[in-house]
């Protein structure tokens, strides 16, 4: 978790935005906090508490943070009865004890772009393709019943974990103006860092990226190609079995989005997402991951 100076150095002198202009830090605070929680599924301390456990302060759920300043606007913080400032969080821990105790392991990483500058963070509020892609890969359950925290379960369940390349929200339009290979190499390093912590990993786990494919996932794969031999985490970004054709894929609308398995150059891929396994089978029309695609990406039945 990056400290506020971390934070503003960033933004600042990574991606060249004066400082007024950054997101606020205390939000990236809060997703640093829903990303741990999802993570103790498969993490948790040994004593089957939450890294971060929460205590009610005049009325607001609150964790503690190490080195935590008072939220200038007084949105996100309040002094506990110790004179200690402690983070807002505006939700008690989802999961019980015996999720915790569980033993799970993570075979497949998910590796999108960001949370927007909006909110609207997947590890509290699971919508859309990035999580019932998976899901829908992996089980038969009516995802409409499931609220966010009992989607992340599931996603636990089979495996899954979902991560973004940058750990805090993004302007879009800013990223498509500033992303160079500096950027790529900077965050690149920061993700296997984050990966390499994971004491949970599977043996013979994968991952995927399933970024845009034109703002993240393109660009790191060239730079990935170009200096790291085309691996990633001592995985290879992708495999001769990409060029097998797969069908094309019917939406829930009775739209047909047609896969592209004949192109393997990065400057004329016409896609909208492509992945490790599946840069040459990605689908056309289509806004982010899919069920097929998860499904061609990790070899699942």
């Amino acid at each position: 978790m990056l400290t506020q100076l971390e934070y503003n150095d960033l933004w600042t002198i990574n991606l060249g935005l004066p400082l007024h202009n950054i997101p606020c830090y205390y939000q990236y605070l809060q997703r640093e906090v829903y990303f741990q929680d999802y993570l103790d599924l498969f993490c948790c301390p040994t004593n089957g508490n939450p890294t971060f456990e929460r205590i009610n302060v005049n009325g607001h759920q609150t964790v503690f943070i190490s080195g935590l300043h008072a939220d200038p606007n007084g949105v996100y913080t309040v002094v506990d009865e110790g004179g200690q400032f402690r983070l807002i969080i505006d939700y008690e821990f989802p999961y019980d004890r015996t999720e915790l105790c569980k033993a799970r392991e993570i075979k497949y990483i998910l590796i999108g772009e960001a949370a927007p500058p909006s909110g609207g963070y997947i590890y509290k509020d699971a919508k859309g393709s990035y999580i019932t892609a998976p899901l829908c890969a992996t089980t038969n359950i009516t995802l409409r019943k499931l609220n966010t925290f009992q989607k992340l379960l599931e996603l636990s369940n089979q495996g899954f974990l979902l991560l973004d390349f940058f750990p805090f929200s993004i302007n879009f339009a800013i990223l498509n103006i500033n992303l160079n290979n500096a950027i790529i190499a900077h965050f690149t390093n920061e993700l296997i860092n984050r990966i390499n912590k994971l004491n949970c990993l599977a043996k013979d786990w994968d991952y995927c990226f399933v970024g845009p494919y034109n703002r993240t996932s393109v660009p790191i794969l060239n730079w990935l190609d170009f200096h790291a031999g085309g691996f990633f985490m001592g995985l290879p970004t992708a495999h001769a079995k990409d060029l097998i054709p797969s069908p094309n894929f019917v939406d829930g609308k009775g739209g047909v989005h047609v896969n592209h398995t004949n192109n393997p150059l990065p400057a004329i891929w016409n896609v909208n997402h492509l992945s490790k396994r599946a840069k040459n089978t990605v689908l056309v029309g289509n806004t982010g991951p899919n069920c097929q695609l998860i499904k061609r990406v990790f070899n699942l039945p």
